[in-house]
Order: C-alpha cells, then sequence, then structure tokens
C-alpha cells in the first residue's frame, strides 16, 4: 500500500513542508487528487492528509508529492526529528511519534498515550492555552507556530511551538487534531537574552552607534537620536558624513583600513544635531567582521561638559596667576630643589626683592637673615617641616619669625607654607602693626569690662533704689507728720529732727546711686555750658577755699547742651571737691571748655565713644595724682583713695553715671604727683536756650477744696500719703491697687480733681493705669511718683512730655507745691 501527500504552495509552514522534504518526499505531476485519495483509504492517523488534497484545496499552482509504502511512511513519521500528535478534540492523547516523548519525558508513545488523557490540565502550564488554542481551531481550522509553556512528565516547564489542524467529518464535525511540536525554549531564552541586550543597549545612557563599512548608520540607541534631535527611523537612514563634520566622506575611505585591523580607538569629535547644533563627543569604536564584512560599534559620549570644565580650569589657572600676582600679601612660588620659580608684586614692593635678586632659596634666606647662625636655625627648622610634610602629606604648621627687608627695616612675619606639587606657596604675612593692634586691643577689652562691670553694678543699685526710696519716704513722711503735730517745746521734738536729716542725707546717697545707674529722672534743657560754670564760680570758690586758686578758661564758641542743669551744677562741683582733696595746702584746678570733634579714629581706639560735635569740659588739678591700678576703679561706688570718714565714695561714680545719660563720655589721665585731669565730652545740641528754674520759697501750699485719689501698693506709703494730703486739706480716696482705682474712678470720676499713683505696682504700672482712668474721664489730672521709674514714664533718663513726676522720698513742702502746680 502506498501513501501519497499533497502540499499545496504555502499552505503549510516551511517548517512543516522541509521536514517532509528531509523526509524523501517525491514528486508526481501526473497523478490526480482523486486516485491519490483512494488509495489513502481509511489510515486514521492520516485522514486529516486527505483535506489537504481534497479538491477544494487543488489549484492550478498545486503539486502532489511522493510515493512511499505505509511502513516507510510510520518509520518516518515515528522517527521524525519533530514532535508529532494527534489528540481527541476532548483531550486524550492518541498518536505521539518518538520526538514528542522525549520532548515530554516519556519513555514511549505508549505510556504518553496511556498517561496523558486531559491536554489542558497535565501538558498546559497554563490550562487556559489550551481553550486558546481550541477557540483558534474553530475559526480558522489551523494555528501555527503557537508558542506557550508546557509541563514535562517530571513536572518541570520549557517553552515550546505548536502548528496545530482540525479534522473534520464532511458535516463539519472536528474528528480529532493533528500537528507539529518543537521544543524552542532554548531559541526563547535566547530571543529574550537578545532582547535584553538591545533593552539594555536602547536604554544605555551614552550614544551606541552599529555603522557598517560603507558608513550607514545601522542601529541607534534611544541617547543616540534623543541628543541627536532626530526619530530613530531617521537616524538609521543617514551616514556617519551627515552627523560628524570632522568625517567627510574622503576621510572615512582611510577609517575603513582602521576597521580591517580590528583595533579598539578612542578619540574625540563632533556630532551635529538635526538643528544644527555641533557639540564635542568622545568616540570609543570598536570593530568587527561578519560575513566578510567589516563593522563598527561606537559608544559615543557627550563631552560638552567636560570642554566647559577644561576651559574652566583654563580660565581658573589664568586667574590663578593673576591672582598670585595681584594677591595683597607677598608670595613666593618656589621648587622642592630651591629653585625660586617666581615672586609676587607684593613681595616685589613690600621687601624689595625682585626674582633677579633671588634666585633660588639660599639667597632668599640670606637676604632675610643676616645673622648667619639664626639663618641656618631657621632654614633648618623650615627644611625638616617641609620634608616631614612631603612625607606625611600633610601641612606645614605657619612660623613666625623676623625678616628683614631691602630698605634695612625688620618686620615680624608669620610664614605659611602650602604645598602644591612638586613645589610649594610660601606667603608672608607683615604682622607688626598687628602686634600693635593686639596692644590696643587690650586696652580696649580693660576700658569695655570696666564699664561693664560699672553698669552691672548700676543696674544692681538701681533695683535697691526703688525699695530703699519707699522705706525713706515712710521714716521721713511720719516723722514730718509728727513734727506738725508737737509742740515747740516737746522735748522730743530735737530727736525727730535728727532723724528727719538722717533720712535725708540717705535720699541724697540714693538719689546719687540712681545718677550712677542712669535710673534717676531728670528734667533736661537746652542751656549754654560757659554760663552755667560762669555762674557757678562763686559757690564753687566758697567750696574750694581761698588756699586753692580756680582758673577758668572758657573755649570761643556757644556750647550748647541739653541736660538736667542740677545735674551738670552736681558734675561740676563733684570734680572740683575730688581735685581739692587731691591737692595738700596750696594748688590750682583748672576749668576749660571748647568745641570739639569726635573722628571715627578716635572712636575705635576709646571703647563706647562714637563721632560727633561735642563740648568739652575738662577740669584740673596739680594734686598727689593716682596709681594706674586705682584709675580702673575710680568710677565704681563706693571705691576712693581718700581716708576715713573723708567721703562715700560715690562722687565720682555719680558723675560717671551723669554723664553717660546724657549720651556723653568721660576720660581720665593721672600719674602719682603729676595731678589729674577729667575730660568729659556731651554732645551739642542745636537751639533755642531756656532758662533754669529758680528754687522756691519753702512754704507749704494747701487745698482749695479739691479731692485727691491716691494709688500706692505699700499699705505704710499709701496711709502716709493720705495723712499728708489731708493735713494740706485735700478730701482724699486711697486705693491699694490698679483694679481698684479703677473702680473707684468710675463710681466718682466727677468727684476727683486729681490722682496721684505709684510708678511700679502689680497688676499694671502706673502709666496703663493713667491710660485707663484717661478712658474713663479724659482730661483727668494726674501726678507720677515713685523711686525708681524702670523707665516706664521716661525716655533716655528723662521724662516723657507732659508728665508731672515727683521724686520719692518726698516731703509736705515738695507735694504740696507739685499739686498746687497741677491744679492751678
Amino acid at each position: 500500500m502506498y501513501l501519497f501527500v499533497f502540499l499545496k504552495r504555502g499552505d503549510m509552514s516551511d517548517f512543516q513542508s522541509g521536514y517532509l522534504r528531509q523526509a524523501g518526499v517525491c514528486s508526481f505531476q501526473d497523478l490526480k487528487a482523486q486516485e491519490i485519495e483512494k488509495k489513502l483509504g481509511d489510515f486514521r492517523v492520516f485522514e486529516g492528509l486527505k483535506k489537504l488534497i481534497s479538491p477544494e484545496k487543488q489549484g492550478s499552482e498545486g503539486q502532489y508529492f511522493g510515493s512511499l509504502s505505509l511502513a516507510d511512511s510510520q518509520d518516518m513519521l515515528m522517527n521524525a526529528p519533530v514532535g508529532i500528535f494527534v489528540t481527541t478534540p476532548e483531550g486524550k492523547l492518541i498518536y505521539a511519534n518518538l520526538a514528542l516523548i522525549r520532548i515530554f519525558g516519556y519513555d514511549s508513545p505508549q505510556e504518553a498515550i496511556e498517561s496523558i488523557k486531559d491536554l489542558g490540565a497535565q501538558i498546559y502550564a497554563d490550562p487556559k492555552e489550551r481553550e486558546d488554542v481550541k477557540r483558534l481551531l474553530e475559526k480558522s481550522d489551523e494555528t501555527l507556530n503557537y508558542e506557550c509553556r508546557f509541563v514535562r512528565k517530571d513536572g518541570s516547564q520549557f517553552w515550546a511551538s505548536c502548528s496545530i489542524r482540525a479534522a473534520r467529518k464532511e458535516n463539519g464535525k472536528i474528528v480529532y487534531y493533528q500537528g507539529f511540536f518543537a521544543d524552542v525554549t532554548e531559541r526563547k531564552q535566547e530571543r529574550e537574552a537578545l532582547l535584553k541586550t538591545q533593552f539594555a543597549m536602547d536604554k544605555a545612557p551614552e550614544s551606541i552607534f552599529f555603522v557598517d563599512h560603507e558608513g550607514g548608520i545601522v542601529y541607534a540607541n534611544e541617547a543616540a537620536y534623543a541628543s541627536m534631535g532626530y526619530i530613530r527611523e531617521e537616524l538609521q537612514a543617514m551616514k556617519v558624513f551627515d552627523i560628524d563634520p570632522d568625517f567627510p566622506p574622503d576621510k572615512w575611505e582611510d577609517h575603513k583600513e582602521e576597521m580591517r585591523c580590528r583595533k579598539t580607538k578612542l578619540f574625540e569629535s563632533r556630532h551635529r544635531t538635526k538643528d544644527g547644533r555641533i557639540f564635542p563627543v568622545e568616540v570609543i569604536t570598536n570593530y568587527m567582521e561578519s560575513d566578510g564584512r567589516f563593522w563598527a560599534c561606537a559608544f559615543d559620549r557627550d563631552i560638552t561638559e567636560r570642554k566647559k570644565a577644561e576651559e574652566a580650569l583654563k580660565e581658573s589657572e589664568a586667574r590663578f596667576r593673576k591672582l598670585f600676582q595681584k594677591a595683597p600679601m607677598a608670595m613666593a612660588h618656589i621648587a622642592l630643589d630651591g629653585t625660586i620659580l617666581a615672586v609676587n608684586e607684593r613681595l616685589s614692593q613690600t621687601m624689595g626683592h625682585r626674582i633677579e635678586d633671588v634666585p633660588t632659596l639660599e639667597h632668599a634666606w640670606a637676604l632675610a637673615y643676616p645673622d648667619p647662625d639664626f639663618r641656618q636655625k631657621v632654614t633648618r627648622k623650615w627644611r625638616a617641616d617641609l620634608e616631614h610634610a612631603i612625607a606625611e602629606n600633610s601641612e606645614m604648621e605657619p612660623f613666625k619669625c623676623p625678616l628683614h627687608f631691602m630698605d634695612g627695616n625688620v618686620h615680624t612675619m608669620i610664614i605659611k607654607t602650602k604645598l602644591i606639587g612638586d613645589s610649594v606657596i610660601v606667603s608672608f604675612f607683615d604682622i607688626t602693626k598687628l602686634k600693635q593692634a593686639e596692644e590696643d586691643r587690650k586696652k580696649l577689652q580693660e576700658q569695655l569690662h570696666q564699664s561693664q562691670k560699672l553698669e552691672a553694678v548700676g543696674i544692681l543699685a538701681g533695683g535697691v533704689a526703688h525699695d530703699f526710696n519707699n522705706m525713706l519716704g515712710s521714716i521721713t513722711g511720719f516723722a514730718e507728720l509728727t513734727l506738725g503735730e508737737m509742740e515747740p517745746s516737746n522735748r522730743f521734738r530735737q530727736n525727730l529732727v535728727r532723724i528727719l536729716d538722717a533720712a535725708r542725707r540717705s535720699a541724697s546717697l540714693t538719689r546719687q546711686l540712681l545718677a550712677f545707674a542712669r535710673k534717676q529722672t531728670i528734667e533736661p534743657i537746652l542751656f549754654d555750658l560757659n554760663e552755667s560754670i560762669d555762674g557757678l564760680l562763686k559757690m564753687l570758690h566758697r567750696l574750694i577755699g581761698e588756699n586753692i586758686e580756680i582758673a577758668w578758661r572758657a573755649g570761643k564758641d556757644s556750647l550748647k547742651v541739653k541736660m538736667d542743669p542740677t545735674q551738670f551744677d552736681q558734675i561740676l562741683v563733684n570734680l572740683c571737691v575730688n581735685a581739692k582733696d587731691a591737692i595738700d595746702s596750696v594748688g590750682r584746678i583748672s576749668i576749660e571748655t571748647e568745641k570739639i570733634f569726635l573722628d571715627q579714629a578716635y572712636c575705635d581706639y576709646h571703647a563706647e565713644f562714637t563721632p560727633g560735635e561735642y563740648a568739652l569740659l575738662a577740669v584740673s588739678d596739680d594734686g598727689c595724682g593716682m596709681e594706674k591700678d586705682n584709675l580702673k576703679h575710680i568710677f565704681e561706688p563706693f571705691f576712693t583713695t581718700k581716708g576715713l570718714g573723708r567721703g562715700t565714695g560715690l562722687g565720682l561714680a555719680t558723675v560717671y553715671g551723669i554723664v553717660r545719660q546724657h549720651e556723653g563720655f568721660i576720660n581720665v589721665y593721672s600719674e602719682p604727683g603729676k595731678g589729674t585731669t577729667f575730660r568729659i565730652y556731651i554732645p551739642l545740641e542745636a537751639g533755642e536756650l531756656m532758662e533754669k528754674k529758680v528754687a522756691g520759697t519753702a512754704e507749704i501750699l494747701y487745698s482749695r477744696g479739691e479731692s485727691i485719689l491716691m494709688v500706692e501698693d505699700d499699705s505704710i506709703l499709701l496711709e502716709m500719703g493720705r495723712l499728708m494730703l489731708e493735713r494740706l486739706g485735700y478730701s482724699v480716696i486711697t486705693a491699694a491697687t490698679p483694679k481698684e482705682a479703677i473702680e473707684l474712678v468710675e463710681e466718682n470720676s466727677s468727684k476727683i480733681d486729681l490722682f496721684i499713683t505709684d510708678v511700679v505696682m502689680p497688676e499694671m504700672n502706673g502709666r496703663e493705669l493713667a491710660d485707663r482712668i484717661q478712658k474713663i474721664r479724659p482730661g483727668m489730672k494726674h501726678l507720677f511718683m515713685s523711686g525708681y521709674t524702670a523707665d516706664i514714664i521716661v525716655q533716655q533718663g528723662g521724662l516723657d512730655e507732659g508728665i508731672n513726676f515727683i521724686q520719692k522720698p518726698f516731703l509736705m513742702e515738695g507735694l504740696s507745691k507739685k499739686i498746687r502746680e497741677i491744679l492751678d
């Protein structure tokens, strides 16, 4: 029995037709399709082949192939190099050749047929793939080269490609499936590896080109066409000459010879983008041969930034050379062998040395250190430090030593050496002036320290003054009230007078402390300094005595200052008394004034001073003078060089505080046996002069029927104030707290003519209380009282405009006049 197989061109895959050719199928041109079908008979395995040669499958291009014995055909199929199978539509394997069972790992076709009852569940890695294949076969009767994963007998998975055809009866019902099966795992892996390689090249950060021997670009990755501005198809249709202006066609012929040598080449070139921009690239080219043709694989790196960096480096080196020459410090560039490579302009200008003068380091040392012993010591140390720095790759420690300049002067210099490759840069820092400045700085630090110490003592004094003045106010107030009730003949009256006198002197000390602390409340006016001194001279002569001459020399300029006149009087009196105590018997006190301008240079040398125009008051004596150690402490409270009982130590402290409160400055110069000079600088002011207030008579002024609200958180002072005001004839309402005072004003605002309040209180201060009361009854008159205002109602120690104030402790006389001054 013979088998005749029909193949129509294009009807089967190349893989299948190739297999039949390898199996020895022969061609017959004359045999009819019906005869071939008759000879096939009912052999079930080849039933499907009948479809291939059915009349409807024939055509003018149809060809008939082969004639083999049935045994030969069966042997051919069983031993074919690819897997051949037949299955039922339900998924049972009914035929398998040896190649198929080897692929799936079975021992024989019989074992495979008996074992595989359900293809979808047993051999497909994903049963859904079996369903997809069946759907494809329902539509077209065949599926070619369908790839998916399958499962071997041992459970391992692999990729295979299968071409399957459905065999149907005349009624269209599918009888079985038959097909070819091939393991494509290795090919799949190779393809995936190739895809990964291509993906890696496509995603590489640098441009990659494959160029054929004619210069055509056959491949370019994403970085390549992105950097060039082309799409892939455009770039791969171009040649190297189109994108590289440095590679014209005639040069490419020379390059082809290099390709034959197959050497890796590194060079720089340029690329031209689609928009015409040209940028530099670094190219690494590898060459290969395939099918007798040469190829180039080029890795191109955009080196625009590197080129910029190189240019920047060149510019930096040029700037360095310029900076070296124009550097503000003297510098020399020296080779490690001692050759002086360069000296900058500053070195030539300051030291007087030129490169011609100092060809070697030995010459330089000889010029800098004429003394051979000292020169040897310095050079030996410098050489040792340099060798150590080179060995340890470390910095050389700067060192200080004198240097002789060409003009013969010796300057103290710090020499610093910096290793730069195989040479050193030596820098010379002249610290001659710096040493002098360091001494000046120490002096300024001492001045600043003294000022800070005085400031701290002043803060302490100001804090103490508040409570102390309250206590003194109680003493003086009740003493004065009690005196007013006593008969002149009372034997205890004198005791109260003495108590009152002691309290007044204590209050004077407190005022001095406040003056030092710059916390004393002042009423500054604009007056002429020379006129004020003229008015004090008679009093000063009486105070100093006839054995000491007062020499007064007024400056020719008008010296307008704004300060509290009584405080200026206190300054002059304290300085003259201090000078009198420094003179043993006969001597002279000089008082001088002048207009002076302090510049920045002077202020830089004197701590706390600021530039500007000042009125200078100088008070000098030819007394015993002072030691330097005493000068550091003379402005400290309670410091005195006088004997026991001759002073409180507050006089100069008061002067210092008053001057600083008026934004002035004070200097003192003294030497033992050469007298002392105090120089006081008060800022000059412009404006109309004002007359000093003349002290009134010692008279108590009484009420005219007014009512007064008094607010004081100290119960003793509140009681004392009430008694004083009632003694003066006023109706008095008292409040111990600001809250209570506000309530009383709300209830009795129309009956209150004046309220008197302490400045420093809990809850709210006197200024805040006054603002609250003014809102309840606008225009109500008020009087502040305090021993220490804490800057609540003052600015720079002076009363704010429109503020009425009385200093604690006060007497009935002063209180009565202040009240009448406000009410009238």
